[in-house]
């Protein structure tokens, strides 16, 4: 039993040694729920499930905040990164997606979230 103990427990510090994380994984899916001029920051916060690991501020007052979460193996050599870039006007709300790594939107989400006008200006 002692000899079981010592096998499991050898194996799970070879698991995790093998896999490592930055940032906190957030909730992706719900980026069609944003509403531009309507959700806030708090609200963005609260439907990704997480806080941005970056905020930069913008010349006009607004934000841009960042989620982002990766994930590497050590077995595998595999690096994943996810990302949302959002823009949020000095009164907090949100603009416009300004950049997703990783992040499947459909068409009419991402033209209603990140139109092209804006990404072109």
């Amino acid at each position: 039993m002692l000899k079981w103990k010592g096998l499991s427990a050898a194996a799970l510090v070879w698991v995790l040694a093998g896999c490592a994380s930055s940032g906190t994984n957030f909730e992706a899916i719900n980026l069609p729920q944003f509403e531009p001029g309507s959700t806030t920051t708090a609200e963005a916060t609260a439907l990704l499930g997480a806080p941005p690991v970056q905020t930069l501020m913008l010349p006009d007052g607004g934000t841009n905040m960042v989620w982002r979460y990766i994930t590497s193996s050590g077995f595998t050599g595999e690096t994943t990164i996810k990302e949302a870039s959002l823009i949020f006007n000095s009164q907090g709300r949100f603009v416009r997606v300004f950049q997703l790594v990783n992040i499947p939107l459909s068409d009419a989400n991402r033209q209603r979230l990140q139109p092209v006008s804006a990404v072109t200006q």
